[in-house]
């Protein structure tokens, strides 16, 4: 999930990510990436998550770049990024035993994408 990067959109992104999970019966899970504005409400929501697994990983503007939605009329198809990009997830939502069998920090886990 990556909602545009307007503070009210971004909260009410986490939300219904986070409504979803806890109706869910079954397999569901999400990753988010928005910008790391420590100081919007969206920050706070994602380190308060119960569905978070392990802290929030932070990729510094200069270390990626992105496609935006008129890559098909750039003369590039990556942009540098504006900001610093924040990662959380997978959420793993109720998956049989997502709450245990790979607890964030384990082995399984590390291996994924660096701060996944």
């Amino acid at each position: 999930m990556n909602p545009p990067f307007v503070p009210e959109v971004m909260s009410a992104a986490v939300e219904h990510a986070e409504a979803l999970l806890d109706a869910s019966t079954g397999p569901m899970s999400f990753a988010i990436f928005v910008p790391a504005w420590k100081e919007v409400a969206c920050w706070r929501q994602l380190e308060r998550s119960r569905w978070v697994r392990g802290p929030l990983h932070v990729i510094p503007a200069r270390e990626h770049v992105f496609s935006d939605g008129s890559q098909h009329r750039a003369a590039s198809q990556f942009r540098p990024a504006s900001f610093d990009t924040a990662t959380a997830g997978p959420l793993p939502g109720r998956q049989p035993g997502c709450n245990s069998a790979h607890p964030a920090g384990s082995p399984a886990v590390n291996s994924r994408a660096p701060g996944w």
